[in-house]
């Protein structure tokens, strides 16, 4: 492997429908994501999970080219949104990511 492919290695990515939205461009946070949401604290004491949620949107969603389609400036309006969809969204990003786990089976800690 040289650099150049080493750089070029894609995210992970997928499209969903989401009530309201209509189809939404998910794609896996990169490193440099989950080092904003590592600084924002996650789960620590008086860390806010919107200002995670934001920043799980603006990172993970993308146009139909893959392209970004949030930046730090719609932060705003994207935590005035209604919170259901958000939700939708982010549990899908953090899915690809590798970030939640997607087992559907028995969530006891002793299975």
């Amino acid at each position: 492997m040289n650099k150049s492919n080493f750089f070029n290695i894609s995210r992970a990515t997928s499209t969903i429908e989401v009530e309201g939205i209509g189809e939404v461009h998910c794609r896996e946070l990169s490193a440099g994501t989950m080092g904003l949401l590592q600084k924002e604290n996650i789960g620590s004491p008086g860390s806010s999970e919107m200002a995670q949620l934001a920043i799980v949107l603006i990172g993970g969603v993308v146009d139909d080219k893959g392209k970004p389609m949030f930046t730090n400036a719609d932060r705003p309006k994207l935590l005035e949104m209604t919170m259901k969809p958000l939700q939708v969204i982010s549990d899908e990003i953090l899915k690809l990511t590798g970030l939640t786990n997607d087992d559907e089976g028995d969530e006891s800690p002793n299975a």
